[in-house]
């Protein structure tokens, strides 16, 4: 066996073992941009508005937008939520629900 042969099994050896050791950190997930500590002097992030409304039906919902054309309540104070986008239905001028068509027949 060569010198050469030797001194590239030895820096294949090294190489393997710094991969082996950094593994665990190479596969750790990042963290997200909202989990990092604020900026000194920054204030803390308010936590978001939700509206909590009944429709028609008598069910509560709570969203992250008002809804339009019921009566609705502000919640406040709530740290430990965080919204996901909503889409708030159009409550009918009417209380009849609109016509379903029945499924097409095979």
């Amino acid at each position: 066996m060569s010198r050469g042969s030797l001194i590239l099994g030895l820096l294949i050896a090294i190489g393997l073992g710094v991969l082996l050791a950094l593994w665990p950190s190479l596969r750790a997930p990042k963290p997200a941009a909202s989990t990092a500590p604020a900026a000194r002097g920054s204030e803390p992030a308010q936590p978001p508005l939700l509206y909590k409304w009944k429709d028609e039906k008598g069910v509560w919902n709570y969203t992250d937008r008002p809804p339009r054309n019921t009566e609705f309540e502000v919640i406040r104070d709530t740290p430990n939520v965080t919204p996901v986008g909503t889409v708030v239905p159009e409550v009918p001028s009417s209380n009849r629900a609109p016509a379903i068509p029945p499924p097409p027949e095979d």
